[in-house]
Formats: structure tokens, sequence, C-alpha cells
């Protein structure tokens, strides 16, 4: 019988494949070098950073060097930096600077290619965590900061439509969700009994026929209760104490403007009243930056809490 070891003379196996390259990123947005505080980090430096402030399944926020904050991930979007560019233009210093948007391909067909936007860095707290500690006076100058930056973007001339910026579709997770392709979304619509047809649309898409009793009382009586007045206005979305940054020498600014985009009137108080923030005294002060639209809210919560709850 032969032997079954390889002959002295046998070539040596070939080696393992090596192990392909990131795809590169491009550069989707940068401001000149004149104008960064230092050089930009590589989509490498970002993604190694140890210095996590914020961590989902496919989002995360880390600090990168002494000026900069990286967000970047599958269900971040290059809207978010547009959202941030549109506001800081009215609102100045409220904004965090954008400094770069660069966004990397996935190998695969049908996954959502990676968003990185790099942005000023905030050193100091949200709102969420120090309005337990704060005394009145700080309280109310903290809600009538927030009052004028609305009375600022709410006097913005408005489109002739109600979606994203530029006719996007709406970029509120009440239209889409992370399991939805990158192309699903619902928007922009010319008026608003048109978004709320939307709205009772995705309830139905979202609850199945376990909801569908629902969903016909909604489509009935939606349209009456959550009129507004009938135009856009640019509204941020998710205008909660979390995004709410207090900054050096007290300096209010706003943080996470994805879902930005024109919307009813009544839309940023439904959203900044999520039943979350009911667990603390914050709903006392939002009167003191915004209208309110409590019947609104209250239809708006029900169908939120259904849909996903």
């Amino acid at each position: 019988m032969g032997s079954i070891l390889p002959s002295s003379h046998s070539p040596p196996p070939p080696p393992p494949p090596p192990h392909s390259p990131p795809l590169p990123a491009t550069v989707l947005f940068s401001q000149p070098v004149s104008e960064l505080p230092e050089r930009l980090p590589s989509v490498q430096e970002i993604e190694d950073s140890p210095h996590v402030l914020k961590k989902l399944w496919s989002e995360r926020v880390v600090r990168v060097g002494q000026h900069y904050v990286a967000k970047y991930g599958e269900i971040t979007r290059p809207i978010e930096g547009e959202n941030m560019i549109f506001a800081r233009e009215h609102l100045k210093s409220v904004v965090p600077r954008l400094f770069a948007i660069y966004q990397r391909p996935r190998r695969r067909k049908r996954e959502p290619a990676i968003t990185y936007l790099i942005m000023e860095y905030i050193d100091g707290p949200p709102l969420s965590e120090v309005w337990d500690t704060m005394g009145e006076p700080e309280r109310i100058r903290v809600v009538d900061s927030l009052h004028g930056t609305l009375q600022i973007i709410r006097n913005i001339p408005p489109p002739d439509y109600f979606g994203g910026l530029g006719m996007a579709k709406f970029n509120d997770d009440i239209f889409s969700d992370e399991d939805d392709p990158p192309e699903a979304g619902y928007g922009p619509f010319k008026t608003e009994s048109e978004l709320i047809n939307a709205l009772v649309s995705r309830y139905r898409s979202k609850a199945g026929d376990r909801l569908r009793h629902a969903a016909d009382y909604y489509q009935r009586v939606l349209p009456h209760v959550l009129q507004g007045s009938g135009k856009p206005v640019f509204t941020h979305g998710d205008l909660q104490p979390k995004n709410i940054m207090i900054g050096t020498r007290g300096k209010v600014m706003i943080i996470d403007w994805e879902a930005s985009g024109w919307y009813p009137i009544w839309w940023e108080y439904a959203t900044t009243m999520d039943a979350s923030n009911l667990k603390d005294d914050w709903h006392n002060y939002v009167p003191r930056c915004m209208s309110e639209f409590p019947n609104h809210f209250a239809w708006f919560n029900m169908l939120y809490r259904e849909m996903w709850f």
C-alpha cells in the first residue's frame, strides 16, 4: 500500500485568500480645511474609537479627538446632515456644526450603505440628565431659550408640500423603521389630509389584520381630529430633553435633527410630548416654548403605541 503522506517534492498548498480590504468611503460633504478645528478623522479612526457615547445594534455615536463626535451606522442617513446645515443657517450656534459626511457602500446587494456624520463635539450633558437637579430659574432660562429657537424656525417660509427637505420622504420613524429597505418611506404630500391618510396606511401595514377594525375607525375620524393650519412648518421632530444639550456656561444646543422636515403645526408638540416624558414634570414647561395641541398628542400617541407596542 502506498504512503498517503505527500511527497517531499509535492508543491505546498496554496495560501488562504487574503481578506478583502474594506470598500473606500465617499466624501459626500466636507467643510473647507481652513474651517476645521483639526484634521478630519478617517473611517478607521471613527470605528476604532473607544469613546462610545451611544450604541445601538445599527448605529453608534463616538467621540473622536478633541473636537469631533461621529454618528454612523446602517440607519444613519445623509439627510440628517442636510437638516443640520439647513437649521444652522437659521439658528447659528444653537445647532452643532457639521464638518463632513462620509458614506461607505456595503458588499452585498440590498444591504444599506454606512453613513458617517462628523459633527462638533458638545462638552456638556443632555437636559434629560440634569433636569431634576435644576432650580426653577435655570429651567425657565432653558425653556425660554427653546421658545426663541422655535419662533425662528416657525417663521421660515414654507414650501408647498409636507415632507423632508428638497421634496424628500419623511425620515420620522413612524413612517419607516430599521427593518425597512432604504427606499421605503412616505411623502412628500401636497396636503395635510394626504399626510393623515398616510399615517393610517402606515398603521395598517404595521398592525396587520389584528387591528384592521381600529384602522377603519382611524381612517374615518383622524382627518377630522388631526387637522392643523393646513400649512407646513419646519419642525425638529424629536425635541425631547435627551436631544437638548447644555453646553459650556449653560448654552442650549439641539442635536439629532434626523427626523426634521416640513410637518403640520401640531407635530412638534405631539412628538415632544412622547409618553415617556410624562414620568417627570417636563410637560409643565413645554407650553412656555411651543403652542399646545393636547388632543392631537392624545390621538397621535395612541396610534403610535398601537403600531409599535
